[in-house]
């Protein structure tokens, strides 16, 4: 993930993990699933930056209205006594959420952990398409020529 770019459209919100020990299994699904969507959407995740995990949906929405983004990829995990259950939301302003989930046993290998992040990551991208935004930049620079306004170019440290 990178930090938070201002043009970015993914946006993703640490969630709130219940009960304790599956934070390495956690951990090893979201890092392949986060590298797959990359390659699948062909656009950067960027992180908001917050320590605080968002505790409900309302939280993620407020988050990707103050960035600016277009889409929240927003998690929720629960460790019981013998497995892990992932829980993977994508929030828009305007659509309803869609809610993707994977269960995965503590005793699992390694392989198959990265297999179940890369199939989770897989079915976002197969799911209903959030809808596209008009970049920041393009949006003033579109403005700018319907108004015939022209902007200085002027050297960033001059």
């Amino acid at each position: 993930m990178m930090p938070l770019n201002v043009s970015a459209r993914w946006l993703w919100v640490k969630g709130e993990e219940k009960g304790i020990g599956c934070e390495a299994l956690k951990k090893s699904l979201e890092e392949p699933m986060i590298n797959r969507l990359i390659e699948l959407l062909g656009e950067n995740i960027s992180f908001d930056g917050q320590l605080l995990s968002c505790e409900g949906d309302e939280c993620a929405k407020a988050r990707l209205k103050t960035t600016g983004a277009m889409v929240a990829l927003f998690n929720n995990s629960h460790c019981l006594k013998s497995s892990l259950m992932y829980e993977l939301r994508i929030l828009t302003a305007q659509s309803k959420k869609m809610i993707y989930k994977a269960s995965l046993n503590k005793n699992i290998s390694d392989r198959e952990v990265i297999v179940k992040g890369i199939q989770l990551a897989d079915r976002v991208a197969k799911g209903p398409k959030p809808p596209k935004g008009v970049k920041q930049k393009e949006s003033f620079l579109s403005y700018g020529l319907s108004l015939g306004l022209s902007l200085l170019n002027a050297a960033r440290y001059d």
